[in-house]
C-alpha cells in the first residue's frame, strides 16, 4: 500500500514539474526578447529587383507568413511589393486612385471585418514639416502563394483612406504601427530632439472597397505593364464587403510619450502586441509590454538595445510573423534582407528563408 502511495505521489510530482518546465519554455522567448537576447542578423537573401530601389516599410504577412510588404520612399507610384525573404518580388499591389507623396513606413492589424488582416501604408513623411495633414491608406491583405508565383502577380485595390492632424504642430515621420489589441494607430517623430510618439484613431464610416488580381505579364523587369486578363482575388462575397473607403474628415493625433532616440525610421509591433521595436539608422530599441499595460506607459520604461547589422541607409524593421525574431532591409538597390532571431528558438525556415543563411560575417548558419 505504502509502495502504491509513493509512486502516485512520485507521478503527480513529476507531472507538475513536466508542465512547470513547459511554461516556463512557452516564456522563453519572450523573456529572452525583454532582456535584448538575439541572435545577429543573418542575410536571407538580397533584394533582387531593381524597381525595389528605396524600400522604405516592413511588415511580415499573416495570411501567409512566408511573404513581407514593403513599399518605396517618395518618387514612386502608389504600389506595394510583395517579397519573399529571399529578395524574391511576388507581387505588386497597385493602391487605386491614390497619390504616393512620401510613403515611409507599411504595418498589418485589424480592421473592420473580424478575424481579417490589414495591411496599413503611411504616407506620413514630412521633411519640410509642414503638411497639414498626413494620409494613411488600409486594404485586406491578399494571399499570396510563394510556391505557385514564377513571376510577379499583379493586384489592384481601392483602399480606404484617412487624413490624421498632430494636435500640435505638423512632424516628420517615418515610422507606424498598429496595435492588434485596439487597432489604434502610433506614429513616431523623426525630427524632434527626442522622438515623440502620437497616437489616433481611425475614423468610422460605412462604405466598400474591392480589389483585383491581374495575371503577371511579360515578367519582374516590366512590372508595370498592364494586362487585359483580370479575376478576382477571392470569392465575390468576400471581395465586395461594406467597409469605409475613404474619409475626409481629419483625426487628431495625440501626443501620449517619448523615447530617448532621434532620427528614428522604422518601428513595429509585434502580432501578440507584447514587444515594440523602433530603429533609427544605427540603433534598434526594444520595449517590453504587458498584457495589462497601454503602450504609453511600456514606451515610458526604459529599453533594451537589440542587434542591428550596418546597412546603407536602414529605414525598415517588422517583427516576423511568430513574434520570434525581426527583419531590416536598407534603402538603395540590391540590398540584404536580415534576419534576427531570438535565441534558443530554432527557426522556422518557411518564414524566413531557406534552412541555411549568411550570417553577416558570411558565414553560414545553421
Amino acid at each position: 500500500m505504502d509502495t502504491e502511495f509513493h509512486k502516485q505521489i512520485s507521478l503527480s510530482f513529476g507531472g507538475v514539474l513536466l508542465r512547470f518546465t513547459l511554461l516556463l519554455l512557452s516564456f522563453t522567448c519572450s523573456l529572452h526578447a525583454f532582456a535584448g537576447r538575439f541572435e545577429p542578423g543573418f542575410k536571407t537573401g538580397t533584394v533582387r529587383c531593381d524597381y525595389m530601389n528605396e524600400l522604405s516599410g516592413l511588415a511580415a504577412g499573416r495570411v501567409n507568413n512566408a511573404v513581407l510588404w514593403s513599399h518605396n520612399d517618395s518618387g514612386d507610384t502608389a504600389r506595394v511589393f510583395a517579397i519573399s525573404p529571399a529578395g524574391e518580388c511576388l507581387a505588386i499591389v497597385t493602391l487605386a486612385g491614390v497619390k504616393a507623396a512620401d510613403w515611409e513606413d507599411i504595418s498589418i492589424g485589424p480592421g473592420p471585418q473580424n478575424g481579417k488582416t490589414y495591411i496599413y501604408v503611411g504616407d506620413i513623411g514630412d521633411n519640410g514639416e509642414n503638411r497639414p495633414f498626413v494620409t494613411v491608406h488600409r486594404f485586406l491583405e491578399p494571399a499570396i502563394d510563394p510556391n505557385a508565383v514564377s513571376t510577379p502577380l499583379k493586384i489592384q485595390v481601392k483602399p480606404e483612406s484617412a487624413r490624421f492632424k498632430y494636435e500640435d504642430a505638423p512632424h516628420d515621420s517615418e515610422a507606424m504601427w498598429v496595435d492588434p489589441t485596439d487597432a489604434s494607430l502610433y506614429f513616431v517623430t523623426k525630427r524632434t530632439p527626442v522622438a515623440r510618439i502620437y497616437q489616433g484613431k481611425w475614423p468610422k464610416k460605412p462604405g466598400k472597397t474591392t480589389q483585383t488580381l491581374q495575371t503577371p505579364d511579360e515578367s519582374k523587369q516590366n512590372p508595370d505593364k498592364s494586362d487585359e486578363n483580370t479575376q478576382t482575388v477571392q470569392k465575390p462575397d468576400e471581395n465586395k464587403h461594406t467597409l469605409d473607403r475613404s474619409d475626409k474628415s481629419t483625426q487628431i493625433l495625440h501626443k501620449v510619450g517619448s523615447i530617448p532616440m532621434k532620427w528614428v525610421t522604422a518601428a513595429d509591433i509585434s502580432p501578440s502586441g507584447n514587444q515594440i521595436i523602433i530603429r533609427n539608422y544605427n540603433q534598434a530599441m526594444l520595449w517590453h509590454r504587458p498584457e495589462d499595460e497601454n503602450i504609453a506607459d511600456a514606451l515610458a520604461k526604459s529599453g533594451q538595445l537589440v542587434p542591428l547589422e550596418a546597412e546603407k541607409q536602414g529605414e525598415a524593421i517588422c517583427f516576423a510573423a511568430d513574434g520570434k525574431g525581426y527583419f531590416t532591409v536598407s534603402e538603395k538597390k540590391r540590398q540584404p534582407i536580415y534576419y534576427y532571431a531570438c535565441k534558443g528558438v530554432r527557426r522556422d525556415s518557411k518564414a524566413t528563408g531557406s534552412a541555411g543563411g549568411e550570417s553577416a560575417s558570411g558565414k553560414e548558419s545553421e
